[in-house]
């Protein structure tokens, strides 16, 4: 079985950002994501959160404590122009992957491989596994 999980719970805006300085870059904006749907570009510098000046320290703080599906107003400068845009937050980013074999996984490996019986038992003496 494959299980994603989210490392950050927080709900996403579906960007990558760097802070420069003081001033706080989107690096990407990911296609589909909240902020990309709402009209932030690569190269936009973030100033503000819900009327709030934010760092990138600063805006995770203000997203963890806000649900998916919420709505934020992000202020950013577009070159030399204030732009206002307003997010509806994704679902965390599932990044992290479990795996686990089921009961019965190794009898579907082997059949899978085409491995009999017999093979699995000469196997088990020549590693001493049971």
């Amino acid at each position: 079985d494959m299980t994603m999980t989210a490392a950050d719970r927080s709900p996403s805006l579906g960007v990558r950002l760097a802070q420069r300085g003081a001033e706080l870059q989107v690096s990407t904006a990911l296609s589909g994501g909240a902020a990309h749907r709402a009209g932030l570009s690569s190269g936009d510098v973030l100033v503000a959160c819900d009327g709030i000046r934010v760092n990138e320290a600063a805006l995770k703080a203000m997203l963890a404590r806000r649900t998916p599906g919420d709505r934020v107003r992000l202020h950013a400068f577009r070159r030399d122009e204030l732009l206002e845009f307003e997010a509806t937050l994704d679902a965390p980013v599932q990044t992290e992957v479990s795996l686990a074999l089921k009961p019965g996984a190794n009898l579907l490996r082997d059949a899978w491989l085409n491995v009999r019986a017999s093979d699995r038992g000469a196997r088990r003496a020549k590693t001493g596994r049971s």
